[in-house]
């Protein structure tokens, strides 16, 4: 794992600190964060990211006496305004030097008004679909687990929850570009760490959700029906160049094949 990329890690994470116990880990960070928790290596480096999403509940949230706005502000972060909304999609950055910058943004469960942004306390959080998965039993462990100092945890979702996120969510983009990168993460999530994948499995087969691993299975049923989908070509062009370098590209289409009919087969 790249130094830099520790380094944004801990620059968000302590913006955020006094807000760790309510606030859940979400996006491409997160299997970075896995496999810093996975006992043993995993078996492959995971697709690298700059901004850190954080999910945070819509009703539940309580602000304390210092917001969790002018707590981040506070770490040195600028406001980025990054939509024409109103209000509008707000990520916070900062310059790190070296072009490199962290980038925090948040993201909510979308409600009845259907608004592309929910005000939520103090911060902007981009309202979408099926985030409440996220937010649903997530594991919590010390910081010093994911390599970083200082005292408090840190939430990520279940593997289990974030694969059926992934795969949920990647339909709804607008970028083709993030559609391949969800499936790709949902791929790698449930191949990366062979200790973990059987629970992960059952889990989703006992899914409270059921409607969403419906549809879920449904999307897979299509994008995945043969080495020659959408879906399988989706997670080929995401594939890293230094990962699964013993395998050709048709031999890589047909193990994400396997892998992926047996997340649908855990689905149904």
């Amino acid at each position: 794992m790249s130094l830099s990329a520790d380094k944004i890690l801990e620059e968000c994470v302590g913006a955020i600190g006094p807000y760790l116990d309510q606030l859940v880990v979400a996006g491409g960070w997160v299997p970075y964060l896995y496999v810093k928790l996975y006992e043993g290596p995993a078996t492959h480096e995971p697709l690298l990211t700059v901004d850190f999403d954080a999910a945070i509940a819509r009703h539940e949230f309580v602000e304390r006496a210092i917001t969790l706005d002018k707590t981040i502000l506070s770490a040195g972060f600028n406001y980025d305004f990054a939509s024409l909304d109103i209000p509008p999609v707000v990520k916070y950055v900062k310059d790190l030097g070296n072009n490199q910058q962290a980038e925090i943004e948040f993201i909510t469960e979308a409600g009845g008004a259907k608004r592309s942004v929910e005000v939520v306390g103090s911060v902007n959080a981009q309202a979408l679909q099926h985030v409440d998965i996220l937010l649903e039993e997530p594991w919590t462990f010390p910081l010093e687990d994911y390599g970083i100092a200082g005292p408090g945890y840190l939430k990520v979702p279940r593997p289990s929850h974030y694969v059926l996120h992934k795969i949920l969510v990647a339909p709804r983009r607008k970028s083709i570009h993030k559609t391949a990168k969800d499936l790709y993460y949902a791929f790698y999530v449930l191949d990366a760490f062979p200790a973990w994948r059987e629970r992960a499995l059952d889990e989703l087969s006992h899914c409270s959700y059921h409607t969403e691993t419906k549809t879920a299975a449904t999307y897979l049923a299509t994008m995945f029906a043969d080495i020659t989908s959408l879906g399988t070509e989706h997670v080929v062009a995401q594939r890293p160049q230094t990962a699964y370098t013993t395998m050709t590209d048709d031999q890589f289409r047909r193990y994400c094949m396997h892998r992926m009919s047996e997340l649908r087969e855990a689905l149904l």
